[in-house]
């Protein structure tokens, strides 16, 4: 029933649709003149149309039509006819003309494709058709058959048109109530901001009046001291000069010693006054005004997910989550569960919108749960080496109020609790962004990061040219918790494994045209050297780097190191070897696709928790994943990406994040 809705015209045999409004008036004759005297430049009230012509005619022209042996057995209408049926016969012939020539009239149905072509169509592709049926000789009449078919088709799209009219009246009634409603709600927000600004305004004014005023007050109270002294020295002065003029032998003996201590003690206390710390009235700002830009967000959400929230709630979902699929074969039979228990279409459908918007509830009933737990008990989830992906990644925008260049994601890192951390070269910030991809703040760096690795719970490591600080990762803020310099240009870094120490790859600059590289293992908290670890090829001679480009490390363990080139991902292990040379790690295995051009220039490097690795191609625009098991099975997972610079893999969930070079936005693809 639904096909015949989406193509009735198809049932009657149509060719197409009805044309340009502005193509029907060009060939209306609005003025009802006949034509072939027009053509003599004579105007008569046309009082007949000839459909076969599709033209108007005079009176005298239509005894000369019907007297006419090639248009006698045209149909005429005339009188009141001839505006009533104008328009409609007027779609009629543009609905006969070819929809691939539309001034030519289709004359034939080609079996073979069931089309309604012209001569054209003929002529240049059904020529080779086995059955071309002319539609002159047919001459199928129309039954009672498909007269019921036509007629039911278009009293459903009749049906259909009405609901969905009444439906977007109510629609936009629901709009602009909401509207009404949102606004108050913004306002509200808004006027709770301004009383919070309000008070902390009066309370930071007060605190700056009291420290003022402390300050004046000890100042004033050292001012009055020192006028004391003032009057005092002049009083001392007095007194010794009376002294020594005419005072007794006793009296120009005792006074000067005494005169001398008093104005000594006065000294030091006037002197321990004049040696306080000079101060100064410093205002700081603590608030992040990107943070203030982000106090909430609009969105059109289902009807459906709204009334799961609360209608009179604000909105809390926003457009810019990550929507959940269905990826783990559990997760794919709860579904199963539940939409078979639905026994109506709107169960479905309500189904599909909580599927969509990342907010499918697994917790429903009590047989749900007991088949749940069968599946996991029994079924194995497949691992992601095994699983496609969708080639349809979903994007989101990263870019944010205050950035001045095109975003360029250098590295992402997912932290357990599943936010995102990002460093944006362009921009000189951290970035952290929910599970759902929705801003939660960022944090201004003091330059360009290069890279960036995961350190602890909540703690990265970002590298800038030839320094290294880590930041502790907050709720609603970043601090920096310490910072390194470093003697070398820093090339990448990376976690080792489970214990709190960060290695640091460089490059050894000597007169030679290959490139020999250095990794340091340094403490996380302090920056202290522990090793200087140093590769070699399988017969123990240093290894040399012989192509140019990006640079990326990766440390499962205190082990194996993977190091990557331009083409190539190298694998170097410190197992089997004495303790003396437990610095120098040797070559195992390296990585290359099968055709050089599948993969240039690794950009980035990150492995999933079942320790498959992911690498960027940048130049040839795709991903790769290999085998944690053997790197001879390996797969491009996402092809044609522009650039792809970084990549991060949440396991649990199942999906991919890719950030790209000069790109406002993460791109995210869902394993299947």
């Amino acid at each position: 029933m639904a096909d015949m809705v989406d193509a009735p015209f198809e049932e009657l045999g149509a060719v197409g649709g009805l044309h340009d409004s502005k193509e029907e008036n060009s060939v209306i004759n609005l003025n009802f003149k006949c034509e072939p005297c027009l053509f003599e430049n004579i105007e008569k009230e046309a009082s007949t149309f000839c459909t076969d012509c599709s033209e108007h005619l005079c009176a005298s022209c239509a005894r000369e039509h019907r007297k006419n042996k090639l248009s006698r057995n045209h149909k005429l209408f005339e009188g009141e006819d001839i505006s009533d049926k104008f328009t409609t016969i007027a779609i009629m012939k543009k609905m006969m003309n070819c929809p691939d020539h539309p001034d030519t009239v289709v004359m034939y149905k080609c079996e073979d494709h069931e089309k309604y072509i012209c001569v054209t169509c003929l002529a240049e592709c059904h020529r080779k058709c086995n059955t071309v049926n002319e539609i002159a000789k047919a001459n199928t009449p129309v039954n009672e058959d498909m007269h019921a078919r036509v007629e039911e088709t278009l009293s459903q799209l009749q049906d259909t048109a009405t609901a969905s009219k009444r439906e977007s009246e109510v629609n936009i009634t629901t709009y602009k109530d909401q509207l009404s409603k949102v606004q108050l709600q913004q306002q509200s927000l808004f006027n709770s901001i301004y009383e919070k600004l309000s008070q902390a305004k009066a309370n930071l004014e007060s605190k700056t009046l009291n420290l003022v005023t402390n300050e004046v007050n000890d100042q004033e109270k050292n001012l009055t001291k020192c006028k004391e002294a003032d009057a005092k020295v002049e009083e001392f002065r007095k007194v010794f000069e009376f002294v020594m003029e005419s005072g007794n032998s006793a009296e120009r003996s005792i006074i000067p010693g005494l005169i001398l201590t008093r104005a000594k003690d006065l000294y030091e206390t006037i002197k321990a006054e004049s040696m306080t710390e000079m101060k100064s009235l410093i205002f700081e700002t603590t608030l992040d005004m990107e943070t203030i830009g982000n106090v909430a967000n609009v969105s059109m959400v289902s009807a459906f997910v709204n009334e799961q929230h609360g209608a009179n709630t604000d909105v809390s979902i926003s457009s810019d989550e990550i929507p959940r699929p269905v990826h783990t074969l559990v997760e794919k039979a709860e579904s199963s569960v539940q939409i078979g228990q639905s026994k109506c279409n709107a169960t479905t459908q309500t189904d599909e919108v909580a599927l969509q918007t990342g907010h499918f509830d697994t917790s429903g009933g009590s047989s749900s749960s007991s088949i749940t737990q069968n599946l996991t008990e029994h079924t194995k989830i497949p691992s992601l080496i095994n699983r496609n992906i969708n080639q349809q990644g979903i994007s989101y925008k990263v870019r944010c109020s205050g950035d001045k260049a095109r975003c360029k994601i250098y590295a992402i890192k997912i932290l357990p609790d599943e936010r995102l951390v990002m460093i944006d070269n362009a921009n000189k910030k951290l970035k952290i962004f929910k599970e759902k991809l929705s801003l939660v703040f960022t944090k201004g760096l003091c330059d360009h990061p290069f890279d960036m690795c995961h350190v602890s719970d909540k703690t990265v490591a970002v590298s800038f040219e030839k320094s290294l600080e880590t930041f502790g990762i907050g709720t609603c803020n970043a601090h920096s918790l310490r910072q390194f310099p470093t003697k070398y240009l820093i090339l990448a870094i990376a976690k080792v494994g489970n214990v709190d120490e960060i290695a640091i790859l460089f490059e050894q600059f000597e007169n030679s045209a290959n490139k020999r590289l250095f990794c340091q293992i340094r403490g996380a908290r302090t920056g202290r050297i522990f090793k200087t670890v140093l590769f070699e090829n399988q017969v123990g001679v240093p290894f040399e780097f012989q192509e140019d480009g990006n640079r990326r490390i990766f440390c499962r363990d205190m082990d194996e190191i993977l190091v990557s080139e331009f083409t190539k991902l190298h694998r170097f292990t410190n197992t089997g070897y004495s303790d003396h040379s437990r610095n120098i790690f040797k070559e195992s295995w390296f990585y290359k696709s099968s055709d050089g051009s599948y993969l240039k220039d690794i950009t980035d490097l990150a492995t999933d928790e079942e320790g498959n690795i992911y690498l960027c191609g940048y130049y040839s625009n795709n991903v790769h994943q290999v085998s944690k098991d053997n790197y001879r099975r390996n797969r491009i997972i996402i092809s044609n990406i522009k650039m792809p610079f970084s990549v991060a893999v949440n396991s649990k969930k199942g999906y991919v994040v890719i950030g790209c070079e000069d790109d406002d936005y993460i791109h995210v693809y869902n394993f299947c």
